[in-house]
């Protein structure tokens, strides 16, 4: 496994995990089913892909990339402060699609910098993509 694909697979790796953080976060303010819905799915897609990456890291002999605590924190709080002044599905809707965008960038970059990671970890890094496409879509429809 090159280094490329080592750090392409953490990339994916981390920011699933800023991504269920989040979805777990709003989820206790989402009263629409449909959307807890979409919701709970999309972080059922972001833990499996945690597990892919985790085991072909391990696999290989590498450790997994853990969230920074500082950046959690702070997306924690920003989030939470939304929530309590504006409990409301448009809000929930808002920052899910904002995660979306963030996680979206982060992978692309990842992509480009990375250019040297095998097909796997591309096509890993490439569902991330689609998977948040596909939810931010979903997202939108509740503004």
């Amino acid at each position: 496994m090159n280094s490329d694909t080592v750090k392409l697979l953490k990339s994916c790796n981390v920011g699933c995990k800023y991504a269920n953080s989040g979805m777990e976060q709003v989820l206790p303010y989402v009263k629409n089913s449909r959307m807890k819905n979409a919701i709970e799915l999309c972080n059922e897609k972001h833990y499996e892909i945690v597990s892919i990456c985790s085991m072909l890291l391990r696999e290989n002999g590498k450790n997994e990339k853990e969230p920074a605590p500082l950046k959690l924190a702070t997306a924690r709080i920003k989030t939470d402060v939304k929530l309590t002044f504006s409990p409301t599905t448009r809000t929930v809707a808002s920052i899910m699609v904002n995660g979306c965008g963030v996680g979206t960038n982060a992978i692309c970059k990842a992509l480009k910098n990375f250019s040297k990671a095998d097909g796997e970890s591309v096509e890993i890094a490439k569902s991330i993509i689609k998977t948040q496409q596909e939810f931010m879509k979903e997202m939108i429809e509740y503004y």
